[in-house]
């Protein structure tokens, strides 16, 4: 045998003696901690980023297995899943392979060390938290959001390019988009952020295969000049979730948004309320701004109400309601 050759073969030989040896004879001399432990550690860990998977590769002991109420909390609920077809028997079937499992319980037959996976969600004020052996599952991520800082209106409308990835070594086979639009307005001297639920928009993404990614462009429906926040959600079947937030400002608005006029301050439920209106505004936030512009006398209210700090509530695009000094009424 030629000698080069000879290296080249001893060499495979010794990669793949180490790889035996790290993944299935170590583990078996020099075992890590306890995968229960390992678990609720990696519960609390994946509680903390809901949506996202906590993975390590843990070695179980044949004959070992768990139940999910031992994961369990007052504020905790978890199941399992495995996904390996090489590894897995059928969900709530008795077989010859390394786990028999179904929701609840897990059973594993033979010593191995396993890739686990914990995502977590959160319903209700419960966390419903999922570990999967076998393989990563699909996982979905923001990999980037492209956005102008400043749009003018006159000229184009608002933009987001989103792009997002499966991280997991399964497919997603669903997916979804959405953006959350909030107006950001000065209240009481302090920035506030009013969610503008009419402006909210889901795309469909579809399926993204493992370790794949996929570009999403999405117009917004912003027609007032204003500072905006974004909240930019990516979520999948079975895939988890991310979220990223970022920023915008729009000028040259062509809306002809003015302040109309205000109805006398009357009590109500034991506060002072004016009643005010607006004519050609597209969002509330908008109204309540040009309302606390514009001079009293010029809505119909006397010279002593001054709306500027006064709380409010929105109650349409056109409709607002200003909390007043009871000695106003």
């Amino acid at each position: 045998m030629d000698s080069s050759f000879r290296l080249l073969v001893y060499a495979i030989a010794a990669v793949l003696f180490i790889w035996l040896f790290m993944g299935y004879i170590a583990p078996l001399f020099f075992p890590g901690h306890d995968p229960a432990t390992e678990i609720g550690k990696m519960l609390e860990e994946a509680e903390m980023v809901l949506g996202r998977g906590k993975s390590n590769k843990l070695l179980f002991n044949g004959g070992s297995s768990f139940k999910g109420k031992s994961f369990d909390s007052p504020i905790r609920n978890v199941v399992f899943e495995c996904n390996s077809a090489s590894l897995c028997c059928p969900k709530g079937v008795s077989c010859n392979s390394a786990i028999e499992w179904d929701e609840r319980t897990i059973l594993f037959q033979e010593t191995r060390s396993i890739e686990t996976t914990v995502r977590c969600n959160e319903e209700y004020g419960i966390s419903t938290c999922k570990v999967y052996f076998g393989n990563k599952p699909a996982q979905i991520g923001i990999k980037s959001i492209e956005v102008k800082e400043e749009f003018d209106l006159e000229k184009e409308k608002p933009i987001i390019g989103i792009s997002v990835e499966n991280s997991g070594s399964q497919e997603m086979l669903q997916g979804s988009i959405e953006v959350k639009v909030f107006q950001v307005v000065e209240i009481g001297h302090e920035p506030k952020e009013i969610l503008l639920s009419a402006l909210t928009k889901t795309e469909a993404i579809g399926a993204l295969g493992a370790g794949k990614q996929k570009e999403k462009e999405i117009e917004l429906a912003i027609e007032a000049d204003g500072e905006y926040k974004l909240r930019v959600r990516a979520s999948g079947l079975e895939a988890g979730s991310d979220e990223k937030i970022v920023s915008l400002k729009t000028t040259g608005s062509t809306s002809s948004c003015t302040a109309s006029k205000c109805n006398s301050p009357a009590l109500a439920a034991g506060k002072c309320i004016a009643r005010c209106y607006c004519t050609g505004c597209v969002l509330g936030t908008d109204c309540v701004q040009k309302l606390k512009e514009a001079e009293s006398n010029a809505v119909g209210l006397t010279t002593s109400v001054d709306l500027t700090d006064a709380e409010n509530y929105i109650l349409g695009s056109n409709i607002v309601e200003f909390v007043l000094p009871n000695s106003l009424c």
